[in-house]
Protein backbone atom coordinates (compact mmCIF):
# COMPACT_ATOMS: atom_id res chain seq x y z
CA UNK A 1 0.00 0.00 0.00
CA UNK A 2 3.11 2.35 0.50
CA UNK A 3 2.47 2.70 -3.78
CA UNK A 4 -0.86 3.87 -3.26
CA UNK A 5 -2.20 7.58 -4.31
CA UNK A 6 -3.21 9.78 -1.32
CA UNK A 7 -6.34 10.77 -1.37
CA UNK A 8 -5.46 14.71 -2.24
CA UNK A 9 -4.14 13.22 -5.61
CA UNK A 10 -7.04 11.06 -6.25
CA UNK A 11 -9.32 14.01 -6.03
CA UNK A 12 -7.03 16.06 -8.12
CA UNK A 13 -7.14 13.36 -11.08
CA UNK A 14 -10.85 13.39 -10.59
CA UNK A 15 -13.15 14.79 -12.44
CA UNK A 16 -14.73 17.33 -10.10
CA UNK A 17 -15.63 20.38 -12.57
CA UNK A 18 -19.34 20.51 -11.33
CA UNK A 19 -18.62 21.09 -7.75
CA UNK A 20 -17.54 24.44 -6.46
CA UNK A 21 -13.87 25.82 -5.63
CA UNK A 22 -14.86 25.98 -2.20
CA UNK A 23 -16.56 22.85 -1.65
CA UNK A 24 -13.16 20.91 -3.82
CA UNK A 25 -10.91 23.25 -0.86
CA UNK A 26 -13.02 21.87 1.62
CA UNK A 27 -12.99 17.97 0.46
CA UNK A 28 -9.48 18.52 0.02
CA UNK A 29 -9.14 19.65 3.98
CA UNK A 30 -10.86 16.86 4.65
CA UNK A 31 -8.79 14.37 2.93
CA UNK A 32 -5.75 15.57 4.57
CA UNK A 33 -7.35 15.30 7.67
CA UNK A 34 -8.20 11.62 7.45
CA UNK A 35 -5.15 10.82 6.28
CA UNK A 36 -3.24 12.21 9.27
CA UNK A 37 -5.81 11.08 11.85
CA UNK A 38 -4.93 7.54 10.41
CA UNK A 39 -1.27 7.79 10.52
CA UNK A 40 -1.69 9.47 13.84
CA UNK A 41 -3.81 6.24 14.91
CA UNK A 42 -1.39 3.85 13.02
CA UNK A 43 1.75 5.21 14.53
CA UNK A 44 -0.11 4.70 18.34
CA UNK A 45 -0.98 1.33 17.19
CA UNK A 46 2.19 0.55 16.63
CA UNK A 47 3.56 2.03 19.62
CA UNK A 48 1.25 0.37 21.84
CA UNK A 49 2.35 -2.75 20.14
CA UNK A 50 6.30 -2.36 20.93
CA UNK A 51 5.63 -1.66 24.12
CA UNK A 52 3.45 -4.87 25.33
CA UNK A 53 6.50 -6.93 22.99
CA UNK A 54 9.16 -5.11 25.07
CA UNK A 55 7.45 -6.13 28.44
CA UNK A 56 6.33 -9.67 26.85
CA UNK A 57 10.16 -9.99 26.20
CA UNK A 58 11.02 -9.04 29.51
CA UNK A 59 8.65 -11.53 31.30
CA UNK A 60 9.71 -14.58 29.16
CA UNK A 61 11.34 -17.14 31.86
CA UNK A 62 13.67 -18.34 29.95
CA UNK A 63 15.59 -14.98 29.74
CA UNK A 64 14.60 -14.24 33.54
CA UNK A 65 18.29 -14.70 35.57
CA UNK A 66 18.51 -16.32 38.90
CA UNK A 67 19.68 -14.71 41.92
Amino acid sequence: MKNSKSLVELLDSADITYISETEKYTAIANAERAEYIVEVVASATQSVKNFFAKIKANLNPRTMKHA
